[in-house]
């Protein structure tokens, strides 16, 4: 905003704009003074409280530091002097000393070099003897130091000093070990190699051990190579042979190695399949060992083959009496029913009189071990879902989904023994396919009857289709002598039986009723969940169409319309399309 172009004079009354401002510039001096005293004051208190503090609590302890920190300072310089006045006091005893010598040796110089030498000497004599003193005190020092020197040189040259245990065994010599527990491990690989027989000498002669200084290459650090140079010295007869051991437990001795290398390798070759990842072993642990064996332990190779191919037990049997059962058997044997199945699978459903069990089987010497990763895939059952409909009598049944399994693919790791397997441990489990579960309709409905039916129901509930007189079944179903493929089954009499009421099997509603080709009369009774039965070559139809009949109440009469030779029943029962064997649904036949 633009201000007014105004002259104002001294004399002449200020606007009132600059009076307010001259107001702000005054409080804001003011305000600003104040704080400037206040914070003098509080600077200046502290101060004078800090002093009393300090004067209060740290002044002794500080004057007695200073005091300290003098005498250290004082102590310095004084042992600094003197030290430094020795120093300069010795050396300038060599100097002297060594002018002296000097001197005597070029105070003639016209003389031979002897006369010269003996020159020096006795103005070196003349310098002792005129400062014995100095002499003595420079000895006190050089006498100590060559002696500590001395002692330093010695230390060293023993430390590389080598030292070992020098071992005479059987009044030989038989090497140089670093300690005594050498020749104790020595000693025990040979009580393990050797394999001692009745009257054999035992190898248990007491060794002598002296400590010397020898040359490393001289030591024997291996215990093996130590065994082999106690049997050299030994009097018995020694070969250079490869010792087998079966869990430490030594069983002889070979001069040829490759025939067993070729027996292990192929019995291991035997279970492998080449599977990536797969570890195949022998269960015991075989160890062997090449050197000097006594030559009464070492055998023939056919021997030793003989011993890794045998079976440490054999197959047993046991022979099944009447009463026996797989659990009774087992336990006989103090083993599970598993194993027991293990060995005899068909032991379950198929046990006979007579029949050899096999309760133990046979243990080779070498067991195999075999550990394989495996991918798999395992059945997943599916869940059967029930649904309960209206729509269906008690006790009907109508599959609505169908069930299917899932798969899951399995990877385990999994160990044989002599290829049967003893252990799976399950690594990871990946589903493939989700199983569907089933769903059943199941009948609520409470099936109707006739109050005045007293005949027989099968189990499914069904009774038969003629209530009085004498039938029998004159053909039955499927494939017979007048038919190749009859669906359902002909009820005749033993007599005309013409007009004889046919009865509801089951109730439910009228699906047909009239004259169907070949059938003649006939009615069709559908009775839900897909169930369905047929009443042919009627004389009568006593129902309709859609009407709702009950268990046991009459439909039609018997008669021989359609293509028939004679009066009779033709019924069928179909279910979800597919005809069934009536004789297993009714009772009475």
């Amino acid at each position: 905003m633009d201000l007014p172009n105004e002259t104002h004079n001294p004399g002449q009354e200020q606007p009132a704009s600059y009076k307010l401002l001259d107001i702000l510039a005054d409080g804001v001096f003011d305000y600003f003074r104040m704080i400037g005293a206040l914070f003098l004051r509080f600077i200046r208190g502290s101060r004078l409280k800090l002093s009393r503090f300090y004067q209060k609590r740290f002044r002794r302890q500080s004057h007695g530091m200073d005091m300290f920190w003098l005498r250290i300072r004082k102590w310095f310089s004084n042992r600094r002097r003197g030290i430094a006045y020795r120093v300069y006091m010795f050396l300038k005893f060599f100097v002297d000393a060594w002018r002296v010598v000097k001197g005597g040796f070029n105070a003639k110089p016209d003389r031979n070099i002897l006369l010269r030498l003996c020159g020096a000497a006795a103005a070196f004599g003349r310098g002792v003897r005129n400062n014995a003193r100095m002499f003595l005190t420079a000895l006190n020092y050089l006498l100590p130091t060559a002696a500590a020197v001395a002692f330093v040189m010695l230390v060293q040259y023993v430390a590389e000093l080598n030292f070992a245990v020098s071992v005479e065994y059987n009044g030989e010599h038989v090497g140089f070990v670093a300690d005594e527990t050498v020749y104790e491990q020595a000693e025990t690989k040979l009580q393990e190699r050797l394999l001692y027989q009745d009257g054999d000498e035992l190898l248990d002669k007491i060794p002598k051990f002296e400590v010397m200084v020898v040359d490393p290459a001289d030591m024997t650090q291996e215990p093996a190579r130590l065994t082999d140079t106690i049997i050299r010295s030994s009097s018995a007869d020694m070969v250079q042979a490869t010792g087998i051991k079966i869990d430490g437990r030594f069983i002889g001795a070979v001069k040829d190695m490759e025939p067993v290398s070729t027996l292990l390798d192929n019995m291991l070759d035997e279970y492998r399949t080449a599977a990536p990842g797969e570890k195949v072993e022998f269960l015991r642990d075989i160890q062997t060992e090449s050197g000097l064996y006594l030559q009464r332990n070492v055998v023939a190779e056919t021997e030793v083959l003989s011993v890794l191919t045998s079976q440490t037990e054999q197959d047993v049997y046991y022979t099944a009496v009447a009463g026996d059962t797989p659990s009774e058997i087992a336990a006989a044997y103090e083993m599970t029913t598993d194993e027991l199945v293990a060995m005899n699978p068909s032991i379950l459903t198929d046990l006979k009189i007579g029949q050899q069990v096999l309760v133990n089987r046979s243990q080779p010497f070498l067991p195999v071990k075999c550990i394989r990763t495996e991918t798999y895939s395992v059945e997943v059952p599916f869940e059967t879902v029930y649904v309960d409909t209206k729509d269906l009598y008690e006790g009907q049944k109508k599959t609505l989904v169908e069930g299917q399994k899932g798969f899951n693919r399995i990877e385990a790791e999994v160990s044989y023994v002599d290829g049967v397997e003893i252990e799976r441990t399950v690594l990871s489990t990946t589903s493939v396919q989700e199983p569907v579960a089933q769903k059943i309709a199941r009948g609520t409905r409470v099936m109707p009857v006739v109050q005045s039916f007293s005949g027989p129901r099968s189990d499914l509930g069904f009774i038969n289709p003629i209530g009085s007189g004498t039938p029998y079944v004159s053909q039955g179903f499927g494939r017979t002598r007048y038919s190749s493929n009859h669906t359902g089954i002909d009820i005749a009499f033993r007599g005309n039986g013409y007009g004889t009421p046919i009865l509801a099997t089951l109730p439910g509603t009228v699906e047909f009723s009239g004259w169907q080709g070949s059938y003649g009369n006939l009615v069709i009774i559908n009775h839900g969940g897909g169930l369905k039965t047929y009443y042919a070559h009627c004389s009568k139809l006593v129902v309709s169409r859609g009407e709702t009949v009950s268990q046991g109440q009459q439909i039609a009469n018997v008669g021989s319309t359609g293509r028939s030779t004679g009066n009779h029943c033709h019924y069928m029962v179909v279910e979800n399309g597919v005809y069934r064997n009536p004789l297993n649904y009714i009772p009475g036949f």
